[in-house]
C-alpha cells in the first residue's frame, strides 16, 4: 500500500489516508499500519485496519500522546508472508492540549525577610507531557491551608507569568502561605505541583540579618504568651505575699514578748542598782551624846524621833521581828 498523507485528528489520533496497490490486492488477506514515536530507538507498533476500513482506506490511529510527533508506514501480508512497507515514512504531529504533567522543584528564596520579598523557582514539565508549545505557567498562591479547601475556607489567589525566566517575586500578604505551579499551553493549564508552605526562617537567622524586632514583638503577642507572663507575675505576687505575712507575724510575736517581760525587768534591774532596802535599827549600846545612836556599819541615827528614847530590847525585838 502507499501511504497518500496523514492528518492530524486530534491531540491523542492521527488519521491516515492511504491507497491499494494496483495489482496483488486480490491475494491479500491483512493490512497494518506501523507508527513510531521520533526518537532515537523507539520500535514500531502495528495496528491491523479494520475491514471496513479497507473499502474507504482511511484509517485512525488513537491512544497516541499530545503534541507528539509521530512516523508512519504501511504494510500487508497473505498466507505467504509480510510484504515489505511503505515509501516514504510520513511523519505526522497530534495536535496541542494542555500539559498533562506539573512544574517540578518548586522552591521559594527570600530575597529581603524585611519586606517579605520572595522568589517562586521552578522547572519545566517533562518534554513529552508538555502536550504543545508551552506558553506560561500559572502562580497559585494560598494563604490558609489547602487540606482546607473542600470546606470553603480557603484563601488563594492565581497569578499568570510567562515561559521565561522560571521565577516570580511576590510579596505575600501574610505567612505561613502555600504555593503550587503549573504550567500551560494554548489548550489550557496543566495540573498544579505538590504545595510548598512558606514561612519567614527562624528567629535566630533574622537577628543576624537584623530584622527580628517586628517578629520578636509579634511573638509576644501571641494569647499563649501574654498568659504565661499573666501566670508568671501571679505567682511571683503571691510569693511576696506570703513572704511579707511571715515577716508580719515574728515582729508581732517579738513584740508581746518584750511587753510580757517587761515589768519583771524592770523591778529586776531597780533591786539590782539600788539593793535591798532595810530598816536601819538603832543600838542602845552604841549610843551618840546628845540621843543620837550608831549603826554598825558607823552611820549615827537620831532617836528623839521616838517619844522617851529607844531600849535595845526593843531595837531586838524590831530586828527579829524584820528577820
Amino acid at each position: 500500500p502507499t501511504i497518500q498523507r496523514t492528518e492530524q485528528y486530534n491531540s491523542t489520533a492521527i488519521r491516515v489516508i492511504w491507497k491499494m496497490p494496483d495489482e496483488f490486492s486480490d491475494i491479500v488477506n491483512e493490512w497494518y499500519v506501523e507508527y513510531r514515536y521520533k526518537e532515537e530507538g523507539e520500535i514500531y507498533r502495528a495496528v491491523q485496519v479494520d475491514r471496513k476500513d479497507i473499502s474507504t482506506t482511511i484509517s485512525t490511529i488513537s491512544g497516541l500522546e499530545e503534541a507528539s510527533t509521530y512516523q508512519i508506514r504501511m504494510y500487508c501480508q497473505n498466507e505467504h508472508g509480510r510484504g515489505p512497507p511503505s515509501r516514504p515514512v510520513k511523519e505526522e504531529t497530534t495536535a496541542e492540549a494542555a500539559p498533562s504533567a506539573p512544574a517540578e522543584d518548586v522552591r521559594a528564596v527570600f530575597v529581603d525577610i524585611d519586606t517579605r520579598e520572595l522568589d517562586i523557582r521552578w522547572s519545566q514539565p517533562p518534554l513529552r507531557h508538555i502536550n504543545g508549545a508551552l506558553t506560561g505557567y500559572q502562580i497559585k498562591l494560598y494563604y490558609t491551608d489547602p487540606a482546607d479547601e473542600g470546606n470553603g475556607t480557603t484563601k488563594s489567589t492565581y497569578k499568570d507569568v510567562g515561559k521565561e525566566p522560571r521565577q516570580l517575586t511576590l510579596y505575600p500578604t501574610s505567612l505561613p502561605c502555600w504555593v503550587a505551579v503549573a504550567a500551560k499551553t494554548s489548550q489550557g493549564i496543566g495540573p498544579f505541583s505538590d504545595f510548598a508552605k512558606i514561612a519567614l526562617p527562624i528567629i535566630e537567622e533574622k537577628v543576624v540579618n537584623g530584622g527580628a524586632m517586628d517578629e520578636v514583638i509579634a511573638m509576644f503577642k501571641q494569647p499563649w504568651v501574654i498568659a504565661l507572663v499573666g501566670a508568671l507575675l501571679l505567682i511571683l505576687i503571691v510569693m511576696i505575699s506570703i513572704i511579707a505575712c511571715r515577716q508580719q507575724k515574728i515582729k508581732r510575736r517579738k513584740l508581746e514578748q518584750q511587753q510580757v517581760h517587761t515589768p519583771f525587768l524592770k523591778s529586776y534591774h531597780r533591786m539590782r542598782d539600788d539593793g535591798p532596802q532595810y530598816e536601819k535599827i538603832p543600838d542602845s549600846r552604841n549610843t551618840t551624846p546628845h540621843g543620837s545612836s550608831r549603826s554598825f556599819d558607823g552611820r549615827v541615827f537620831d532617836n528623839r524621833s521616838t517619844p522617851g528614847g529607844s531600849s535595845y530590847n526593843n531595837s531586838r525585838n524590831d530586828v527579829n521581828q524584820a528577820g
